[in-house]
């Protein structure tokens, strides 16, 4: 069991197999019950070889998909660099680039969430997502991800628009949210369009559907246990 989560928490995401050397973390914390702030960095140390056909946008860190409690939405936000990371390439406010989504079946995970419990994100992205402030910073019409990921602090620029290396948003809530021990499910993050998917190091996913929980399991075995033992009394 994880911890319950208190006012601020840190997820990490570390790639192994065919996507080691790729890694990121998030942090969350509650400005106030309705306000939820991330920042998100690229921590990779290198790029899988498998990747390495579109270098430049498969590095690139683009979405972060989580999941708020009691089918919480996001009403609206902000994207801005954080302080002592820099944004090449163009210049301007952020919030034209990124954006936020919920689906119910999920945005980008699939693959490594298949219950799609986490259908909230922030992206860089479409389809499903929805612009922080409309208007754009490289003339093209809405998002258009890869461009202004987040690049690790090795990143070689294949003449994209990106980030070296986190982004803070700020997320406006349509309710409260009293803590954040959601974050114990975990969370997902995507690199380039598909390219790569790292579940946080806390994912714990739930049983499959019509499987009994650990906890019933265990019951079931004291309550076959002790009918045993009541057996052997009797006779």
């Amino acid at each position: 069991m994880f911890p319950k989560a208190a006012s601020a928490d840190l997820l990490t995401f570390t790639g192994t197999g065919l996507n080691a050397g790729l890694s990121a973390k998030a942090e969350f914390s509650l400005i106030n019950s309705t306000t939820l702030k991330i920042v998100l960095t690229n921590t990779s140390t290198s790029l899988p070889s498998r990747l390495a056909g579109d270098a430049a946008s498969n590095a690139l860190l683009t979405t972060l998909a989580f999941k708020l409690p009691n089918n919480l939405n996001v009403l609206s936000g902000s994207a801005e660099v954080t302080a002592g990371s820099t944004l090449y390439g163009a210049s301007g406010n952020i919030s034209k680039e990124w954006g936020w989504g919920k689906s119910s079946s999920g945005l980008c995970c699939e693959l490594v969430d298949p219950y799609t419990q986490f259908n909230d994100w922030v992206s860089t992205k479409q389809p499903g997502t929805t612009q922080f402030k409309s208007g754009s910073l490289d003339g093209t019409s809405g998002i258009s991800g890869p461009d202004f990921g987040l690049a690790p602090t090795n990143y070689v620029s294949g003449g994209q628009e990106y980030i070296k290396s986190s982004a803070t948003f700020t997320l406006a809530l349509s309710g409260p949210v009293p803590d954040l021990s959601f974050l114990n499910n975990g969370a997902v993050v995507e690199f380039g369009s598909d390219a790569a998917f790292l579940t946080s190091n806390n994912f714990n996913p739930p049983p499959p559907s019509g499987a009994p929980e650990p906890g019933a399991i265990a019951l079931l075995g004291m309550g076959i246990a002790g009918l045993y033992r009541h057996r052997r009394r009797r006779a």
